[in-house]
């Protein structure tokens, strides 16, 4: 909103005041005692200097700038910001946005505040540690973007602390809390062959992805076991878009396919969809699995037979490890590897002989 009159300037500073004195009254209760006088009056200050050139800034921007010097402010008089930045790429798996507002529950029983960071690329980039260097964050939270060891190497440099969620990197030295996805891929395995299937696909996420990378490895050591020596790998995306483009080219291929296991439940819904756009019937004529066990996949439409993981305890295990480490209780980086079970819908039919 920019400022045309006089009626905009005094309705835009009676919004600012406002939100500036509830900012404050909010931020108080963050200050653990009364030696915080001169803080609070070095704020005040500021606010009124602030307020007093509204008239040549956007009062959205104002607030938010207000709101980044009372961050950083508070971190000079305490140490400490309570803040927590979480990186996040891809929105469209419930997964992670399921996980946030876990994330954001548990921290708040520990006093923590979460700053919501969305990576671009695979690879988290340089402007997003520079963002979260900006508000001071005490620890970051890396779900699915990649974390290279420069990136990692930037974090040590600033003491802050990081944790891996439902991923981890051979070698690097941070915590890491993700689902056993090896034994997923083994388990799923193991069941889709004592359905009786024999010509299998595997329709990959990100290649390179530690998630990826484990429930198509176990997935293939089962198949290996079970006397299966032939099976179709397409290299995908974690995305709808990908299951239903490469499920189409799975079946339109020469030889059968009957059938299917996503790296997760976002492409297996994409392939349910695409297999059906070609009037082929799932089960029938194809099963379909997937992985992650998000709330969509037991819609009616779906019923897609997955594996879940224990969300619940995978955020509890990564915030324990991360306000440990940031309140100096830990010395050694842990891996904590959850358990999780298989989830058996209608997606899967038993093959006829």
């Amino acid at each position: 909103m920019q400022l045309q009159d006089v009626s905009d300037f005094a309705h835009a500073n009676r919004i600012v005041c406002h939100a500036c004195r509830v900012l404050l009254e909010n931020l108080a209760r963050m200050v653990p005692n009364h030696r915080n006088f001169f803080f609070f009056f070095s704020v005040v200050n500021l606010l009124r200097r602030e307020v007093v050139n509204l008239e040549r800034r956007d009062p959205v921007n104002l607030f938010r700038r207000t709101v980044v010097n009372f961050t950083g402010a508070y971190s000079l008089s305490t140490k400490k910001t309570k803040l927590i930045g979480i990186v996040i790429r891809n929105f469209q798996n419930p997964f992670y946005t399921s996980a946030l507002s876990k994330f954001y529950h548990h921290l708040a029983l520990k006093g923590y505040h979460l700053i919501l960071i969305n990576a671009e690329n695979e690879l988290i980039q340089e402007k997003e540690i520079n963002q979260l260097l900006h508000y001071s964050v005490e620890g970051v939270i890396i779900t699915d973007a990649l974390l290279g060891s420069t990136e990692a190497e930037r974090f040590s440099r600033h003491n802050i602390s990081v944790v891996l969620f439902n991923r981890y990197v051979d070698n690097l030295k941070h915590n890491a809390v993700y689902g056993d996805d090896y034994l997923a891929g083994r388990q799923m395995a193991t069941y889709l062959t004592g359905m009786g299937h024999q010509s299998f696909a595997f329709i990959s996420g990100e290649t390179k992805s530690s998630t990826n990378i484990n429930r198509k490895r176990g997935f293939e050591d089962v198949l290996k076991e079970r006397g299966i020596k032939k099976w179709v790998v397409q290299e995908g995306a974690y995305s709808y878009e990908s299951g239903f483009k490469l499920a189409q080219e799975l079946m339109s291929r020469r030889e059968k396919i009957d059938c299917i296991f996503c790296a997760n439940d976002i492409i297996a819904i994409g392939a349910m969809e695409g297999i059906r756009k070609m009037g082929l019937r799932i089960p029938n004529d194809v099963s379909v699995a997937g992985c992650d066990n998000i709330y969509v996949s037991a819609w009616p439409s779906f019923s897609l037979t997955t594996w879940e993981h224990s969300t619940e305890e995978m955020v509890e295990e990564a915030v324990r490890l991360l306000v440990d480490e940031i309140a100096g209780e830990t010395k050694e980086y842990k891996t904590v590897v959850v358990k999780g079970s298989l989830v058996i819908r209608d997606s899967v039919a038993r093959k006829q002989a």
